[in-house]
This record gives structure tokens, C-alpha cells and sequence, in this order.
């Protein structure tokens, strides 16, 4: 689709590589053994308000609904072409509110 991609092995090295660079949306490969660590993702989200969360995993929580950790999830298995729409949704969302930040200045 174009856009830049880092990937981490751990929430970690994440959480460090977005305490100082500013991504637009961050893909999270979620086992279910790691359900526990979705309060990071919250974390995440208070480095960088703007960012945007989806959650890949093989099992639905309801965690993922109240938007604290999430914006946008998708349960495996994965079709790109949906993989693909939510990007577009998600980062769309980020563009909209990009505009009604600068509009308010």
C-alpha cells in the first residue's frame, strides 16, 4: 500500500521506538497467551494520542471494544483485501482528526 513499516519482536522495543518517533498506526500481532499485556497498548496511545491501534488476534476480548487499547481489531484468519480496508479506515481517521487540530488553531 505503500507505507513505511517497522516491525518489533516485543512490546518493548516498540514502546521505545514510539516514545521517540511518531507512527500513524501500529499493527499488533496478538497471541491470546498475551490478552494480559493490552494495557500497553494504552501506554502506547499516552505517548502519542494521535495513534492509532488495531489488534490482530485468533480470539475476540471485549477489551478490545472500549477503545483504550484498541481503535480497530481483526480476528485471524486474515484477508488482506479486509487487512487493507482497515488500514485505509484507521488512517483516515487519523487524517480527519489531523485536519480538525489544525483547523482549531
Amino acid at each position: 500500500m505503500g507505507h513505511k513499516v517497522f516491525a518489533f519482536r516485543d512490546d518493548k522495543e516498540a514502546s521505545e521506538w514510539a516514545a521517540s518517533n511518531v507512527p500513524d498506526l501500529g499493527i499488533v500481532n496478538l497471541r491470546q497467551s498475551h490478552i494480559r499485556e493490552l494495557p500497553m497498548f494504552g501506554r502506547l496511545k499516552e505517548i502519542n494520542h494521535d495513534l492509532r491501534v488495531m489488534v490482530i488476534t485468533g480470539a475476540f476480548s471485549d477489551k478490545f471494544c472500549d477503545g483504550r487499547f484498541a481503535d480497530d481489531f481483526l480476528i485471524k484468519p486474515l484477508d488482506i483485501d479486509q487487512v487493507e480496508t482497515k488500514v485505509r479506515q484507521l488512517l483516515g481517521l487519523q487524517n480527519d482528526r489531523n485536519q480538525e487540530s489544525r483547523g482549531k488553531h
